[in-house]
């Protein structure tokens, strides 16, 4: 698990040419905002295809049929 983890780590730096530890707060927040916003919406994207409302994450305002 530490392996996938580290290697994660590594493609995450080569991808956006950064290092974690050279990243300022505002970039470290951003990256995570737009990881979180990914997954949001493949979460929501699943749950659309499969029907299943109750695996969606969204707000009040939002259908599945979107």
């Amino acid at each position: 698990m530490a392996k996938k983890a580290q290697k994660i780590t590594q493609n995450e730096e080569q991808t956006i040419g950064v290092k974690w530890d050279e990243m300022t707060n505002a970039q470290k927040n951003e990256s995570i905002l737009r990881s979180y916003s990914a997954k949001i919406g493949l979460l929501n994207k699943i749950a659309r295809e499969e029907n299943k409302p109750e695996l969606a994450f969204w707000n009040k305002n939002t259908n599945l049929e979107e």
